[in-house]
């Protein structure tokens, strides 16, 4: 298993292998999921030898101060094996050499003392507030 950094051109080019382990862990909408991959600039995938994915997040970002990781997930067979850590903090380490100062996630409280261990924290005096229009 290797963990790349890929940019928009290597993110086309494994945008199958990208979409199938998504659609098959989320098991939602291909067409909408193939819309996010295509508008991604950066992904962090977890690999297998014959570019098989079994982890991956997207990260949105200005490429200068802000990056946001999304749609971070490992495949339930590789859980527990540190392969989610590598993945966020190759994710991050990438986001801090492009000079981004805020490297943030959103996630549910339970998962907290998991991200803790790569280092990300609750930002305090901060919420995420989500339009409603």
């Amino acid at each position: 298993m290797n963990v790349e950094m890929l940019d928009r051109k290597e993110i086309a080019k494994y945008r199958e292998n990208i979409l199938d382990f998504y659609d098959q862990v989320y098991g939602s909408d291909r067409a909408y999921i193939g819309q996010a991959i295509d508008n991604t600039l950066l992904a962090c995938v977890l690999f297998d030898e014959d570019k098989k994915v079994f982890g991956a997040c997207r990260i949105l970002t200005d490429l200068t101060k802000h990056a946001h990781i999304v749609d971070f997930i490992v495949h339930p067979e590789m859980r527990g094996q540190g392969y989610g850590s590598k993945i966020l903090k190759t994710a991050a380490s990438e986001c801090e050499k492009m000079g981004c100062m805020f490297i943030g996630l959103t996630c549910v409280k339970e998962l907290f003392d998991f991200y803790a261990k790569v280092n990300f924290r609750p930002n305090e005096g901060f919420n995420y507030l989500k339009y409603k229009g």
